[in-house]
């Protein structure tokens, strides 16, 4: 298996990972903002 290839995969994942955190974060916020204004 090539490293290189390998290494891109990981870091392929990783932003993956990040960006989907970062969207379940911000949706968590958004939501929390609209419930507090709702009430």
């Amino acid at each position: 298996m090539n490293l290189g290839y390998c290494t891109l995969q990981s870091v392929d994942l990783f932003w993956v990972g990040i960006h989907h955190h970062f969207q379940h974060f911000l949706v968590k916020t958004l939501l929390q903002f609209w419930i507090l204004q709702a009430d």
